[in-house]
């Protein structure tokens, strides 16, 4: 039986402020005083730290809260990651596109209403692109589309893990 009290976590990796990798959320199965997940991911060389969505629910009303980030920890891989374009950590643009989506980085938002509409991401081929916020509400282990900062371009996929 589920308790009337529900938790949940969402964790994401980010490297250099880029979405490495996104996991489904995780609710917990019994009455509890905390939730932990563990996040792993490699997207190449670089500077990397973890946040993500805490959820809760009284069984009426739920809620969602960013946690606070990590601190950063640089990591030197081991795995050959392909990136396709020139990519440079100096090129995180944001702003808004044309339709009045707001793109960039989600690594330092404070509160769900700092996320942009476009979250800065690796694809799954090593491509930097956007991923729009709605298609990774509460995904189970699904790719979603990688679009270029309009919104429209697709350019490949970006994978949300169930697993670690």
């Amino acid at each position: 039986m589920a308790p009337a009290f529900r938790m949940g976590v969402q964790p994401r990796l980010f490297k250099s402020g880029v979405l490495c990798k996104i996991l489904n959320f995780t609710y917990n199965p019994t009455s509890v005083a905390r939730l932990e997940r563990a996040t792993s991911g490699d997207c190449g060389t670089g500077s990397y730290n973890s946040n993500g969505f805490v959820s809760v629910s009284d069984g009426t009303n739920s809620q969602e809260y960013v946690t606070f980030p990590t601190n950063a920890i640089n990591y030197n891989s081991t795995a050959v990651v392909a990136t396709k374009g020139k990519f440079a950590v100096g090129d995180m643009s944001s702003g808004k596109n044309g339709d009045g989506q707001r793109f960039g980085s989600a690594a330092n938002a404070e509160s769900i209403t700092d996320v942009p509409e476009l979250i800065l991401s690796y694809g799954t081929e090593g491509q930097v692109g956007y991923i729009r916020a709605a298609d990774i509400e509460r995904r189970t282990g699904a790719a979603v589309t990688l679009y270029k900062s309009d919104g429209h371009t697709p350019i490949g996929v970006f994978a949300v893990s169930s697993d670690q």
